[in-house]
């Protein structure tokens, strides 16, 4: 959970990198269902809920990203 603070807190434009960018799900349903992702400077892969966009943050290494989407993609989640 510390780590999510922390991610949290980067989110506001604090960080060294400046704000993240977050980008929609190309399989965003038009009620605004969606996942939303960044790639902050720091080499992190961070994923949010569109619709609660001062919620809490997934923050994965790009390794463990790529894991989370595949199986996402598979269905295995």
């Amino acid at each position: 959970m510390e780590q999510l603070t922390r991610v949290h807190r980067r989110l506001a434009g604090s960080g060294p990198g400046g704000r993240a960018v977050w980008r929609k799900s190309s399989h965003s349903t038009p009620n605004g269902a969606c996942v939303e992702m960044a790639q902050p400077p720091d080499g992190q892969v961070w994923f949010r809920d569109s619709k609660a966009p001062a919620g809490p943050v997934i923050a994965l290494s790009r390794g463990a990203a790529s894991a989370f989407t595949s199986a996402a993609g598979r269905g295995d989640l």
